[in-house]
């Protein structure tokens, strides 16, 4: 499956980002440009029915979400990650932590819904 993203920064600290649930990856706005590119590689995806993939069929479920983002790793070659996710995102990270757990560094929940929500 090919994932795209957008990858900002080639540091050694890699980081997935997750967006919230109905806004594509196009909305974090200028958050981007303050993200430290030379100590993080950033690679910020967009879900299924959402900004690049807007046209990718799909269950559109937190699970197939934290899915995405476990290929995305794996077609970037990264076996050990960080995740920052927004909202439903932030529940969406929380299911990679449960799904690959030695495979996760760190998590940044920004305003995240809780896992039985």
């Amino acid at each position: 499956m090919d994932v795209p993203a957008w990858i900002i920064g080639s540091g050694p600290h890699r980081v997935l980002v997750a967006h919230d649930w109905f806004v594509p990856t196009g909305a974090w706005g200028c958050f981007p440009e303050y993200l430290d590119g030379s100590r993080f590689s950033y690679a910020l995806m967009d879900a299924c029915g959402y900004g690049r993939r807007r046209d990718v069929p799909g269950e559109y479920t937190v699970e197939e979400m934290a899915g995405d983002l476990i290929a995305l790793a794996d077609q970037l070659g990264w076996d050990r990650f960080s995740l920052v996710g927004h909202s439903m995102g932030g529940k969406a990270i929380q299911r990679v932590l449960a799904d690959a757990p030695e495979r996760v560094r760190r998590l940044v929940a920004v305003t995240p819904l809780p896992p039985d929500a």
